[in-house]
């Protein structure tokens, strides 16, 4: 059974509220001064985000197959999405001397290895609910995603 237009209409809305919020936490990583008043913002964005991957991990498990018709659509959120998520490492990278100086870097190794763990699940129920076709696709952007969190992470250690 292929999923409803409903369905994609509802993943579609999570995928790009999950973008958002991902734009957000990278906006407040990158106001990041060492203090603890800028520090609450990364926190409370690192939630909000989480609970946006959750939901829109929750709406594609709630679904059924996803058509080839869809499939591309959805992709192109999620790659979207993956994008937003690479320019938030790579501010996250740019914050860890900061981190460090401040006492601050494993906590940010802590939020990077949940937010990594919220990306791979998505990711996940994503390709498994994807045409056997479609699936090649996305297993790259894991791969890239997993590669790009190991270097952030390496920086956070």
């Amino acid at each position: 059974m292929a999923v409803s237009l409903a369905d994609v209409a509802t993943i579609m809305s999570q995928l790009q509220s999950l973008q958002k919020q991902v734009e957000s936490y990278d906006s407040a990583i990158g106001k990041y001064d060492g203090s603890y008043m800028s520090m609450l913002p990364i926190a409370t964005g690192s939630f909000k985000m989480h609970q946006a991957a959750r939901e829109a991990r929750k709406a594609i498990e709630d679904s059924d197959t996803i058509s080839e018709a869809d499939a591309s659509q959805l992709i192109g959120q999620a790659e979207d999405v993956d994008q937003a998520i690479h320019r938030t490492l790579d501010t996250t990278a740019s914050k860890d001397k900061i981190a460090d100086d401040n006492g601050f870097k494993q906590v940010g190794a802590l939020m990077l290895t949940h937010f990594q763990n919220e990306q791979r699940a998505f990711h996940e129920v994503l390709n498994g609910k994807l045409p056997n076709s479609s699936r090649e696709k996305v297993k790259g952007t894991m791969k890239q995603a997993a590669d790009k969190f190991d270097v952030v992470l390496r920086r956070y250690a």
